[in-house]
Order: C-alpha cells, then sequence, then structure tokens
C-alpha cells in the first residue's frame, strides 16, 4: 500500500506553530493601547486580533517575559463582543490577560494543541473556559485558569501525553462562585501522571 507520513504535532516548526483564544465582553473603549498579553518567545510570531488587523512582533523584544499591547479600532462596537485571537510562532510563555477598556470580560476558549513548544499557560483573569486540551504541550511546567467561572465548571482537563507540569491552579476569587464540581476535580487529579513534581490548587 501507500506510505503516509504524519507528522507528529510535538515536531511542528516554531514557524507553523499556532495559539487560538476567544472572549467575550459587552462594552470596550476603541483606539486606546490596551495591555492584552505577556509573552516570551522562541521566534518571531504574529497576532491577527480579530478585529481586522494583524501585528508582526520581533523575536529580540520578547526573549523575556514581555507585554503585548494592542488598540481596538472602531469595529470593537461591532462584533457583537466576541474576539477570535490567533499566534503564530513560537511562545515558551503566554499570559492572557484582562483588558481594562472592556467591561464583563472574559477568556471562554483557548487552544494550544498546535503549541508544542509552551512552557508556561496562564488564563490570568476572568476565565470561563471550561475545556482544555494539553495532550501536545509536553514541555508545560505551568498552568493556570485564575477567577475561573465557568457555567459548567472544568468540563474537560487533558494532561500532557508526557507530563512537566509542576503547578496547577483552577481558582476563583472569594467573591466568585466556582462552577467546577468536586467530581470534575476528582478527575483531574485522578487523571494526573503518576508522576506530578509540583502542586495543585483548586
Amino acid at each position: 500500500g501507500d506510505l503516509v507520513e504524519v507528522q507528529s504535532a510535538s515536531c511542528i516548526p516554531d514557524d507553523q506553530q499556532r495559539i487560538t483564544y476567544d472572549f467575550e465582553f459587552t462594552s470596550a473603549t476603541p483606539n486606546v493601547d490596551e495591555y492584552m498579553l505577556s509573552i516570551r518567545a522562541s521566534s518571531a510570531f504574529q497576532i491577527n486580533w480579530g478585529d481586522g488587523t494583524t501585528t508582526n512582533y520581533l523575536l529580540s523584544d520578547f526573549t523575556n517575559l514581555s507585554r503585548v499591547y494592542h488598540q481596538w479600532n472602531d469595529t470593537v462596537q461591532n462584533l457583537n463582543g466576541h474576539y477570535h485571537v490567533e499566534i503564530y510562532g513560537g511562545i515558551s510563555e503566554l499570559v492572557i490577560c484582562k483588558p481594562s477598556v472592556m467591561s464583563n470580560y472574559y477568556t471562554t476558549a483557548i487552544d494550544v494543541t498546535k503549541a508544542p513548544g509552551l512552557k508556561t499557560l496562564i488564563d490570568r483573569d476572568s476565565s470561563k473556559v471550561d475545556t482544555l486540551d494539553l495532550t501536545n504541550n509536553s514541555h508545560l511546567t505551568k498552568v493556570g485558569l485564575a477567577s475561573h467561572v465557568a457555567e459548567f465548571g472544568m468540563k474537560s482537563f487533558k494532561w500532557p501525553a508526557v507530563n512537566e507540569i509542576e503547578y496547577l491552579y483552577i481558582t476563583c476569587n472569594e467573591n466568585q462562585i466556582s462552577h467546577t464540581t468536586a467530581e470534575q476535580l476528582n478527575k483531574i487529579i485522578t487523571d494526573a501522571p503518576t508522576v506530578v513534581s509540583g502542586a495543585m490548587e483548586f
């Protein structure tokens, strides 16, 4: 028969790696430089912001964890409160931040299945992410979902096939209600690899 070659997700070169995330909001102030992300990169990278603009970034500016700003244009009022952001390139550390110009902001989805070089993934504020697939992320050491208020809790959490995670947290603030059930948390714990070298906080 024919020989079919399939490339492993863990072998994706930097320039073909991709991270996407979605977020929602109710209102926003356009044309203001806003702190959106902190990134440490392993290559030059590009961000498609989902508002019709794409920005290229140099590796030399992101060899350390550095802030990424974006100025949302007037179309921010015409997208029904939803954005889909795509990041192309080698990303070692990613921290997703809550923009101060957006009211009722929540991160709703994160896809890192095509970012095998990722070592840190933090959704720092107002997370409604309820599904996270880390199967291909064998270099991850730290994962966090803060202010986690997903309506149906953490419905699905997949550990890396080769696990190096030292610290995992899925938490909410004292004045928030967590919808993550004891059953869901127990499944995350029982599904954890036999060797987890750090702490889990829920």
